[in-house]
């Protein structure tokens, strides 16, 4: 895969940007509209290039945003400041760019211009990213795909613990959209086709099989939106169910006296098989 200028002299072992390490949980807070950087070729497929660029733009945005908080006062934008680089780059496991520091100040620092009015941010686990990152070439148009929902759902639900989203608002944000695109037309091909019940069933089953992802949309009424959660203390399924219950209340219709009592069971998606949740 051709390397991107700076990125080119960062010189990890094997071909890898970053060494993956253990770390604790540590999240890049960026724009969701990065994910507009994603292009297709001339034949549909997903260019590896163009989600490198986009998974390290995430990585500039982050740093840049953590590193002009720590800069001495005083200090011009584009100046270098080498102690808070250092201190920066440890804290977020980013000891790899040290190699090209004044790079990456540099380039981060344009990453940080471009997208900092974006409002709609979504936090990415680093081994997440990194894993990304150093197996790009080996990953598949349909595991990007997968990236892109996880990212565009996360991104909706936010602190929420659950969120009834419509799925037009889900491939708006695969795409790097804040809002909702009147129509599917809008969207690139490559997104646009999940719009499909095939497709969409699909990707749907893999989230929750491979992302912990959790899904409820049956038995909601006709036209109302299902449930995304990532709750994993969550049981998404007994959830709807008290929700259904205070909106009765609200609107005065009696909830049974002596309701039947509700068997909280934690859904796990690998049951989920052909099963019509959807």
């Amino acid at each position: 895969m051709q390397r991107y200028d700076i990125f080119a002299i960062l010189g990890a072992a094997g071909g890898h940007y970053f060494q993956t390490m253990d770390y604790d949980k540590i999240y890049y807070n960026s724009p969701i509209a990065i994910l507009q950087q994603v292009r297709t070729d001339d034949r549909g497929n997903i260019q590896r290039e163009s989600v490198e660029r986009a998974l390290l733009s995430i990585i500039g945005f982050a740093l840049y945003g953590a590193y002009r908080k720590e800069m001495q006062p005083g200090s011009e934008p584009d100046d270098y400041d080498v102690r808070a680089f250092l201190k920066v780059t440890c804290e977020m496991g980013l000891e790899s760019l040290r190699v090209a520091p004044k790079e990456w100040v540099v380039w981060s620092m344009r990453i940080f211009g471009v997208y900092k009015d974006n409002r709609v941010i979504v936090g990415v686990d680093r081994d997440l990213l990194i894993g990304y990152l150093n197996n790009l070439d080996y990953k598949s148009n349909f595991e990007i795909i997968q990236l892109q929902a996880f990212l565009a759902i996360r991104s909706i639900i936010g602190v929420c613990c659950a969120k009834q989203i419509k799925w037009l608002y889900v491939l708006s944000r695969m795409a790097g959209h804040e809002k909702a695109v009147k129509s599917v037309e809008a969207l690139p091909d490559f997104i646009a086709r999940y719009n499909s019940r095939r497709l969409r069933d699909k990707l749907i089953r893999a989230l929750c099989d491979r992302w912990h992802m959790k899904y409820y949309g049956k038995n909601l009424g006709k036209g109302s939106p299902p449930w995304f959660s990532f709750d994993q203390d969550l049981d998404l399924e007994d959830h709807v169910s008290l929700i259904k219950v205070r909106k009765k209340r609200k609107t005065g219709v009696a909830a049974p006296s002596n309701p039947e009592p509700v068997e909280v069971e934690i859904l796990d998606p690998r049951i989920f098989g052909n099963s019509t949740l959807w």
